[in-house]
């Protein structure tokens, strides 16, 4: 057993001169010499090999309704850690599979008990659940009651904003950026609004309320919150991922648990499900001819493109923000429907990335 798994208060059990890590989050006061050599090489590596397991479970947890609304099942390296905590993962079997004794160092309760039964691994006391499950737990139903609350007074603060959306025609529909203003520029498509005098400009509902009424003074950009309905935003407390027990059953099935329950703890999901249900009244309502944003194949943007083909609307995503290797969200193998929630034409930003998108 060449992998030895502790806990970092219990550094104090180790043999001197072993070799060693601590998974990320686990601060460990070791001799630095006999950290595991190019341990960030290796991580890295680990990480690029995992790509194809995480789209092809993300494509599985898709069929799930809940886990549409997640950030996980996309593969979005930068909003959750899952990837990083499947290389280490993959970085302590390998070790476990050599020859040489190794201590790995970990105080996060879900990613120890992944570890602790790998092959070759040897494992301390784990960390202990409830408290850190328990606190998720309230930190999930506070988060939530307070989103529903805040966008019930966004709907009443932007519902003026409406008379600005034209029927038919082409809009953009966009973050919140400070860097666009009410003088037709944009600052994600630039000059587009002054270039075609006809766009109109929807605001996603991420977006401050008061910037979102100050672009409003041009009559062209409204705020989305404007087409929800406040007697919806009281569900949004009971907006959870709810995996079923054959979503678990898996490989990675005690971080897949840590990620679920990261997830339930914020108010992420719930802010997906608003920002659909506005999008959707919207669409409904209105009727745009074409519509184009920053795409980046986030859930929302993945339900945009669905609700929009049943009705015959154009979708366009402009690929604004840099697809490196190890942003794999982009991809369409996560998308539990694959192309249907891709937008009918995808701008990009240079060959290189077309030849990515191309290739994915």
């Amino acid at each position: 057993m060449p992998v030895i798994l502790l806990q970092s208060k219990n550094v104090n059990h180790l043999q001197d001169g072993l070799v060693w890590f601590a998974i990320t989050g686990t601060k460990a006061v070791l001799d630095p010499t006999k950290k595991l050599e190019n341990l960030g090489a290796r991580l890295e590596e680990k990480f690029n090999s995992i790509r194809d397991d995480w789209w092809k479970l993300g494509h599985k947890l898709g069929q799930t309704p809940s886990a549409r609304l997640a950030h996980m099942p996309t593969a979005a390296s930068y909003n959750c850690d899952f990837g990083l905590m499947m290389a280490w993962t993959k970085l302590t079997e390998s070790v476990a599979a050599s020859s040489n004794k190794c201590v790995v160092l970990c105080d996060d309760p879900w990613v120890f008990r992944q570890l602790a039964e790998l092959p070759g691994v040897f494992a301390d006391k784990p960390p202990p659940l409830f408290v850190p499950t328990l606190k998720a737990w309230l930190r999930g139903w506070l988060a939530r009651s307070s989103l529903a609350l805040g966008v019930i007074v966004a709907h009443f603060q932007l519902r003026g904003t409406r008379t600005n959306s034209k029927k038919g025609g082409a809009s953009l529909l966009v973050y919140g950026h400070p860097d666009s203003n009410c003088e037709a520029h944009d600052a994600y498509f630039g000059s587009l609004m002054s270039d075609l005098p006809g766009i109109n400009r929807l605001i996603h509902t991420d977006a401050n309320t008061k910037l979102t009424k100050n672009l409003a003074k041009d009559n062209r950009t409204a705020g989305l919150h404007a087409w929800g309905t406040p007697w919806f935003a009281p569900s949004l407390i009971f907006q959870r991922w709810k995996a079923s027990q054959n979503d678990i059953n898996d490989s990675y099935k005690w971080i897949l648990s840590r990620a679920i329950i990261k997830e339930n703890s914020t108010a992420s999901l719930a802010s997906n499900r608003w920002q659909i249900h506005c999008q959707d009244r919207w669409l409904k309502k209105e009727k745009p001819e074409t519509v184009i944003w920053p795409w980046e194949n986030h859930p929302w943007e993945r339900e945009f493109c669905r609700s929009a083909r049943k009705i015959g609307v154009r979708t366009g995503g402009y690929q604004h923000a840099v697809i490196g290797p190890q942003q794999f969200n982009p991809g369409p193998a996560s998308n539990p429907d694959g192309l249907e929630s891709i937008p009918d034409r995808i701008i990009c930003s240079g060959p290189a990335y077309h030849d990515q998108l191309i290739e994915w």
